[in-house]
C-alpha cells in the first residue's frame, strides 16, 4: 500500500527536530548587552524585499531563504511587534545578501545565508557579535550545504574562544515543488471528510500529539505553532460527524509545508496526503512554489514526496549549540 506508514513518515518532515532544539524554546539575545555597536546591525524592514529579491538568482538554490524572508516580511507587517528581526553586518547586506535571521517568539532560531564567495563576511559575524545568548541553546535552522562550512568554521572559533560546543546536528534535504503543479493538484477529500481551516481552538489537541513538543513547557510549543494557524493560513481535515480534527498541515515559517500530522487512530486511510495537497493547493494559487523538509535517511517519507512531485534541491542541517561549563579543577 503507497501510504503504508505514511504519518510517521510525514512526522519527521518537520523542520524543527528532537532534543536540544526543542530545548531552545527561549530567547535568543542577551538582555543586558549594549548592542548598538555590534557587528550585526537591523537591516530596516522596508529594506527586507529589496534583500529578498537578490535570492531570487540561481533559482531554486536559495528557495528557502527567499520564502522565509517572504514570510517574514509578511508577519512583522501583519505583527509589527512579532519578535523577528534580520541582521547584516553593519547593517548593509550588499550584493552578496548576507544576513542573520533571527526570530525568538518561541523557539530560538538562527538563519544565516551569503552569496559571498570566500565567507569572510558572515564567518565575521558569526563570531563577533553578541547577540547569541550562548548560555542558552541556540540553534541554527536549515543551513545550507554550501554555508555548512562558513558555520562549522565559526562554531571551531567559538569553541575554542568562548567553549561553544555542538550539541546536536540533524541533516536533511530541502524539496520544493513548483507553483503550477501545486495549483494544478487534484485535492480528493474522502466522503467522510471535510476540509477548514485551522484556528487557535485546534492548537491543544496539535500540541498534545506533536512529538516534538515541549512536554515540561507545552505553552511554550503551543506557542511556537500559534502563529502559522494565526499569520499564516493552515489546513485541517475534519471528520463530518463529529466535526473531529483528524489530520492537518500547518503552513510554516519557511512559507512552505511545516508540521503534518494524523490522529494515529485515523492513519493509513491517506489523509494526511489529502491536507498535504490542500495546503499545497493554497500556496501555489498566490504564486508560493513550497517547501519543505525531509530528515536524511527516511527512505518512506522521501519516496512519499518523490511519488507526489516533490524535487530535492539541497542538503541542510540543524545545529543546536550549548556553552560549555568552566572545567573544576
Amino acid at each position: 500500500m503507497l501510504y503504508s506508514g505514511l504519518d510517521d513518515a510525514i512526522r519527521s518532515t518537520v523542520q524543527y527536530k528532537t532534543g536540544a532544539i526543542e530545548r531552545s524554546l527561549l530567547q535568543i539575545m542577551p538582555p543586558t548587552v549594549d548592542l548598538s555597536s555590534d557587528i550585526l546591525q537591523p537591516v530596516p524592514l522596508e529594506e527586507w524585499p529589496s534583500l529578498q529579491s537578490l535570492l531570487k538568482s540561481n533559482w531554486p538554490t536559495y528557495s528557502m531563504y527567499y520564502y522565509w524572508i517572504q514570510n517574514a516580511t509578511k508577519w512583522r507587517k501583519l505583527n509589527p511587534d512579532f519578535p523577528l528581526e534580520i541582521y547584516s553586518p553593519n547593517g548593509k547586506y550588499n550584493e552578496d545578501a548576507t544576513f542573520v535571521g533571527i526570530s525568538s517568539y518561541a523557539m530560538s532560531s538562527v538563519v544565516i545565508f551569503t552569496k559571498e564567495l570566500s565567507g569572510k563576511r558572515l564567518h565575521e559575524a558569526l563570531v563577533k557579535t553578541k547577540r547569541f545568548n550562548y548560555s542558552k541553546a541556540v540553534t541554527f535552522s536549515g543551513v545550507h550545504e554550501y554555508i555548512q562550512p562558513i558555520l562549522f568554521s565559526a562554531l571551531a572559533t567559538l569553541r575554542t574562544n568562548e567553549g561553544i560546543e555542538i550539541e546536536l546536528e540533524v541533516p536533511g534535504c530541502f524539496r520544493i515543488k513548483s507553483a503550477e503543479d501545486c495549483a494544478n493538484v487534484e485535492i480528493k477529500v474522502p466522503e467522510e471528510c471535510y476540509l477548514a481551516d485551522l484556528d487557535t481552538s485546534h492548537l491543544p489537541l496539535m500540541n498534545a500529539v506533536w512529538p516534538h513538543r515541549d512536554k515540561e513547557n507545552p505553552e511554550n510549543s503551543i506557542k511556537f505553532l500559534e502563529p502559522m494557524v494565526t499569520l499564516n493560513k493552515s489546513v485541517g481535515l475534519f471528520l463530518k460527524e463529529g466535526d473531529i480534527l483528524v489530520s492537518w498541515a500547518l503552513h510554516s515559517d519557511w512559507h512552505g509545508l511545516g508540521t503534518v500530522q494524523t490522529l494515529d487512530r485515523y492513519r493509513r486511510r491517506g489523509y494526511a496526503t489529502v491536507v498535504i495537497n490542500a495546503l499545497a493547493k493554497q500556496l501555489g494559487n498566490q504564486g508560493i512554489s513550497p517547501i519543505l523538509s525531509v530528515v536524511t535517511g527516511n527512505s518512506p517519507s522521501e519516496n512519499m514526496f518523490t511519488s507526489l512531485n516533490w524535487k530535492p534541491t539541497h542538503s541542510s542541517i540543524w545545529v543546536s549549540t550549548k556553552k560549555c561549563s568552566p572545567s573544576v579543577n
